[in-house]
């Protein structure tokens, strides 16, 4: 049953059941129906197809940032693995060091994260530079070093 802002009556549900399917009719005149405008900000991204529109938002917090940064980091040492002929099943030991506060705190807030996707046994951030590799994430330079676990 669907009331209308009276809390009158407009139509009872007229529901049919056929072929284990449930179909539901709903006839509302147009002054039974209020349609609500609101402005977005620039933190939305909207988009109408088909009859539909979906909005998004689209504001990037401090959150998705650093796991964003976290998920780039890993994408980085895979890339590395790769470069290093490691097997997939290789453990690893990944020290690292970078002076920016943000892609540290990513990597210590998603530490757990970062070792199970790249099977490190140990991620440290050491200043260590012999043989590590200069790599920009998102703007924020870190020197990294990954080398199969014994």
């Amino acid at each position: 049953m669907i009331r209308n802002e009276e809390d009158n009556v407009v139509e009872e549900d007229n529901v049919v059941e056929e072929d284990d399917k449930v179909h539901s009719h709903i006839t509302l005149l147009p002054e039974e129906i209020i349609v609500e405008t609101h402005f977005l900000n620039n933190n939305w991204a909207c988009k109408e197809d088909h009859g539909m529109i979906v909005a998004l938002n689209i504001e990037i917090t401090p959150e998705l940032e650093r796991e964003g940064l976290s998920r780039d980091f890993v994408r980085n040492i895979q890339n590395i693995r790769k470069e290093l002929d490691l097997y997939i099943t290789d453990h690893i030991t990944v020290l690292w060091h970078t002076d920016s506060v943000l892609l540290s705190e990513a990597i210590a807030e998603y530490e757990k994260y970062i070792c199970s996707e790249t099977l490190c046994d140990r991620l440290s951030n050491i200043c260590y530079y012999d043989g590590c590799r200069h790599i920009t994430i998102s703007g924020h330079d870190i020197s990294v070093l990954v080398k199969k676990s014994v």
